[in-house]
Formats: C-alpha cells, sequence, structure tokens
C-alpha cells in the first residue's frame, strides 16, 4: 500500500512519531500529501515532537513560550505585577497538571512555532555544556593517569558516553526555566532581579532547593560562554583573539581615553563591551550568535573549549557574591522551596550524594556553611569552598549516577570527588 493512500489518522500518527524536527522535515519533504496533513495538525505535531525532545520541560517550555511572545518591557508597575502574577499561576498550574495532561489541551500555531525555536536553542547548549564537561573530564583524565609521553594521544573515558534522555531532560528543563526567570524579572533597562522582594515571593516557591540548583548552574553556564565567546569570537577583520591583539586592544583604548582627556574627542568603546548586557539575558540570540559564527568558522568551538578556566581555579567565580564581582551572573538568597507544590518529586542522585538527604531550602553559595568561628586562611574552609565551586562546575546535579561512578572510577573528577563531599563534619553536627 501507498504512503499517500493510508487514512488521513495513519498518516497523522507517522508525522507524530518523527523523533526531531529534522525527521519531520524529512518526510514532509518526501511527501506533498504528509505535507498537507502537516499544515492541518501543523501545532499538535510541532507539539509532540518538541514534547519528545523536551521531556517534563515541555511544561515550562510553554510558559517561557508566552513570555518570549508578550515581553514585559515598558509596562508600568502595577500592570507588570499583575502579569507576571498570572504567568507563575500559569505555571503553577501547568506544573501541577503534569505533562500528559497539559499535552491534551494542545496551544496555536504561534506558540508551535515559539516552542520549535526554543528547542532547536535548548538543544544545541544542551549538547554545547555536556561537550565542555566531557572535555575537560577528559583534559584530567589525562593529566592524572596517563604517561607523560602518551598524553597528546587520544584517550577516551569512561563516563563521556552521550547524554542518557534523562540527561538531556534535566538539562533542557534547567535552561528553559532559566530563561523563563529572566524574561519574567530581568526586565530590559533595568538591572538583573531589580525587584528582588517581588521575585522572592513568587517564582521559587515553584521548585525545589535542587531544582534551583540545576537552574543556577545553567545560569553560571551561559555566562561562561558569552565570556568565552566575547574573547574568542574572530574580529571583523577575520583575525582569530590572542592574548596580545586584547593587549593591543587595551592599549589603543588607554591612548584614545588619554587624548579624549585632553580635548581630543570622544571616549571609545571596549571592544565587544555589550556581549554580556546583549547576549547573556536572551537565550535564543545567544544560540543563534555562537552557531552562525561557529558555521563561519569551525574552530570557534575548540578555542571556547580551551578558554575554560584550568582545574585549580574553574568556578572560583561562582562563589563571589554580586557585590565583589563586576558583572557577577544573578544569585538571589535561598528562601522555603517547593511552597506552593506538593509532589514526589526525587532529587537527581548527584544532588543526594553529595549533601544527602536533606530537603531544605539551599541552593548556591548557601550550600556550604563556615566552620565556627573560622579564621582567613582556614584550610578546612578553603578545601570546601574549593570543592563546591568544582562539584558545580563538574555538573552533578544532571548526571546519572552509572555516569559519575564511572567517572569516578576512571580518576577523571579528581580525589575530592567522594560522596557527602558538600557535607563536611561542621554541618553534620549542626544539622
Amino acid at each position: 500500500m501507498e504512503l499517500e493512500s493510508l487514512p488521513p489518522d495513519i498518516l497523522i500518527l507517522i508525522l507524530s512519531a518523527a523523533a526531531t524536527l529534522e525527521d519531520l522535515h524529512a518526510l514532509i519533504r518526501a511527501s506533498p500529501t504528509l505535507y498537507q496533513i502537516f499544515l492541518q495538525t501543523k501545532a499538535s505535531t510541532l507539539l509532540g515532537i518538541c514534547a519528545n525532545q523536551l521531556g517534563p520541560a515541555i511544561r515550562d517550555a510553554i510558559i517561557l513560550a508566552h513570555t518570549n511572545l508578550c515581553p514585559f518591557e515598558s509596562r508600568p508597575a502595577e500592570q507588570y505585577r499583575v502579569r507576571v502574577d498570572e504567568v507563575v499561576d500559569e505555571w503553577r498550574c501547568h506544573l501541577l497538571a503534569g505533562t500528559n495532561q497539559w499535552l491534551a489541551r494542545g496551544i496555536s500555531v504561534q506558540e508551535a512555532v515559539q516552542l520549535v525555536r526554543i528547542n532547536r536553542a535548548v538543544q544545541y547548549l544542551v549538547d554545547l555544556y555536556a561537550r565542555s564537561r566531557f572535555h575537560k573530564f577528559g583534559q584530567a583524565f589525562k593529566r592524572i593517569d596517563q604517561p607523560q609521553q602518551q598524553q597528546s594521544e587520544p584517550v577516551t573515558v569512561g563516563g563521556t558516553w552521550s547524554l542518557s534522555p534523562a540527561e538531556r531532560h534535566r538539562l533542557a528543563q534547567a535552561f528553559v526555566r532559566r530563561q523563563a526567570i529572566l524574561n519574567l524579572y530581568c526586565v530590559r533597562g533595568k538591572p538583573p532581579l531589580y525587584n528582588k522582594n517581588f521575585f522572592l515571593s513568587r517564582v521559587l516557591g515553584l521548585f525545589e532547593s535542587w531544582e534551583m540548583e540545576q537552574i543556577s548552574q545553567v545560569d553560571s553556564f551561559a555566562y561562561w560562554l558569552c565570556s568565552a565567546f566575547r574573547e574568542c569570537e574572530m574580529t571583523p577583520e577575520g583575525v582569530v583573539p590572542t592574548p596580545e591583539w586584547w593587549q593591543d586592544q587595551f592599549l589603543a583604548r588607554h591612548n584614545a581615553i588619554m587624548s579624549a582627556m585632553d580635548g581630543g574627542g570622544a571616549l571609545p568603546d571596549i571592544p565587544r563591551s555589550r556581549y554580556l548586557s546583549d547576549y547573556y539575558p536572551r537565550i535564543l540570540k545567544l544560540q543563534r550568535r555562537v552557531a552562525d559564527a561557529a558555521a563561519a568558522d569551525p574552530a570557534l568551538v575548540e578555542r571556547l573549549l580551551q578558554w575554560a578556566p584550568d582545574e585549580e581555579d574553574r568556578g572560583v567565580e561562582l562563589v563571589w557574591s554580586p557585590s565583589q564581582a563586576a558583572h557577577p551572573p544573578p544569585s538571589p538568597p535561598s528562601v522555603p522551596c517547593n511552597a506552593a507544590l506538593k509532589l514526589p518529586l526525587e532529587a537527581p542522585w548527584g544532588w543526594r550524594d553529595a549533601v544527602g538527604d536533606v530537603r531544605g531550602d539551599r541552593w548556591g553559595v548557601d550550600l556550604i556553611v563556615s566552620p565556627p568561628n573560622v579564621l582567613p586562611g582556614d584550610r578546612d574552609w578553603a578545601a570546601l569552598v574549593y570543592d563546591f565551586a568544582t562539584w558545580r562546575w563538574e555538573g552533578f546535579v544532571f548526571w546519572d549516577k552509572d555516569r559519575i561512578e564511572a567517572l569516578r572510577h576512571w580518576g577523571a573528577l579528581g580525589a575530592a570527588a567522594h560522596s557527602g563531599r558538600l557535607r563536611p563534619p561542621w554541618m553534620q553536627e549542626t544539622a
């Protein structure tokens, strides 16, 4: 039986069975009949495919689609508060309803198209996040376990296999939630989280502390990616930036500033000074910019990976408070978690392995507590701060148990990657 002669219901099922948008594109290009069926069922078909790839994050993605389609800029204060309350209430309903129940409600074609854009950007960043971590795991393994003469040879590290569906869903959900939060509370033209009390009383109650930790970690990754991209993208003249190039830029700007102070003209712009303000707050814009640049410059991604901080200082910026960093990622304080939801959610194994089964209100820098009467330079406290930053960078809250255990077995996580690593004796005594 030819494909075109199948009943419409069967053809709809065929379209819905497409695992990815690329598979769907191939199907509708191959058959004019399937294309016509797709046009009639566009919203539901796209929703189903995005749901397959995003998993539970599809519930958060529709909130992100709403806030992308109806931005919050230039709203009077009272309208802004009412609109945020409406969105948060809708978000809560989606989380309570569960994925399958919500999918049955359907969405508009406009929302479906926005979901496709969100999904493409998120999947790109999920893959880039995993690649950056696995790249460093391999480097750490070579430094620790390989003879000096073999360190230039390719090494396959156990635990760096492809992402499992559960890992991909955790990362996707964190990226989507992070952007939805920024859409709500980081209004263009105002500083991040400019109304912190309003923020704390609304959205944070939707999530468990480990979910907020996941959101915080991908936010730090987005900040790192913007910083790395700013340093590694080719110049308009097609030159790969080097430390020497940046030094020349610094000297040229210094000379221009001195000339301006003497009445010789306006102050010059810092090269790429707007990258963080332009790309960091907008996940779709960031993904497009990096993807377009990587397509024109195949070596860009490798430079991005090499730009990442070395093991001895990676993640140190994650423990800075906003007053100590020039451009910190948003880091609101902890609040009681899951105030509105009473769902039987289970924390990822990597979270429980590090902090235990405590279901408190701590995440981010609040996860670790200094020992009583700690003195400057205390070695135990310094070691815990470093271990905490390393744990965050390694992405334990996203990985499956078998990946973490394999990385430990191969020595790719270092000597400090043990169970209970964020629960030192003085924290256990006060728990």
